[in-house]
């Protein structure tokens, strides 16, 4: 590895993109950097090897390979290596939805992070340098996807303090979704879902709002309904009725009700839009 920085120019339309690269780039030992201020666009500093400490919010937090800070634009902070060489990657982004982004993705504060599977974020920094170091002259617009999907894995992939990223809790749970996936159509309980973790009902939903903001029986009515679509247009002489009932609702007029609530139409409305 060796010290980069790219900084390219952004022209208007690229400003006017959603979000997009500000720069990218890597130290092989960063040195202290201080900022009473903050930093004009949101960073991910991501560690390669040593060791760092953040210091936000009058707190301080140690940054150690395989895990990475994320600054949000405009917030004070310092950091500087503990442990060198602090070998580190980043880059630097902006944009009207990147606020918003993060919220909804659950990265939701400054702080330090921890990847599950640092390598595959690497990759993407990686790559955002060489598009960044480019001479294309709608390499914003290639960053701004690469930005989007950087952002969705660190979601997925990590976790802020304690936490256990989005992709380990997927696991802890992946017993009770393949029991729903073989058999959504069934009368399940909570205690069948619970019995595949070997855990509580109690300790089970848990676990599950945790993964997807839902609850277990939310997440099957989805799922169900997801069936029910897929039915609806792969024989159009199939009655609603038995499209309900092959998903697990064995009354149709109840069936009809939840897909209208979900759908916004009815079955019929729905196998409708793709008759022509």
């Amino acid at each position: 590895m060796r010290d980069r920085n790219f900084f390219p120019v952004l022209t208007e339309l690229e400003l006017q993109l959603p979000m997009y690269l500000t720069s990218a780039g890597g130290w092989i030992n960063q040195e202290r950097t201080d900022r009473p201020d903050g930093f004009f666009s949101f960073q991910w500093i991501q560690c390669l090897r040593g060791q760092g400490r953040l210091e936000l919010g009058g707190t301080a937090a140690d940054v150690g390979e395989g895990q990475g800070m994320l600054l949000y634009a405009g917030v004070p902070h310092r950091y500087y290596a503990v442990q060198e060489p602090w070998s580190v990657v980043w880059v630097t982004f902006h944009g009207s939805v990147v606020p918003e982004m993060l919220e909804r993705l659950r990265l939701k504060e400054s702080g330090v992070y921890t990847v599950s599977e640092p390598e595959s974020l690497l990759d993407q920094l990686d790559r955002a340098a060489e598009v960044m170091s480019g001479s294309d002259p709608l390499r914003g617009y290639e960053g701004s996807a690469l930005l989007y999907r950087l952002l969705l894995d660190l979601a997925k992939r990590s976790s802020f303090k304690a936490g256990g990223s989005r992709q380990q809790h997927l696991q802890n749970i992946a017993p009770m979704l393949r029991l729903i996936e073989e058999r959504y159509a069934d009368d399940l309980s909570l205690d069948d879902l619970a019995g595949t973790l070997g855990v509580t009902p109690q300790y089970a939903c848990a676990l599950f709002r945790r993964s997807f903001g839902m609850r277990p029986f939310e997440y099957v009515t989805k799922h169900r309904l997801r069936r029910a679509k897929e039915l609806l247009l792969a024989d159009f002489s199939l009655a609603v009725a038995e499209v309900g009932r092959r998903v697990g609702y064995g009354h149709t007029s109840y069936f009809i009700k939840l897909f209208k609530q979900q759908e916004g139409m009815t079955p019929s409305q729905f196998r409708q839009l793709f008759l022509g």
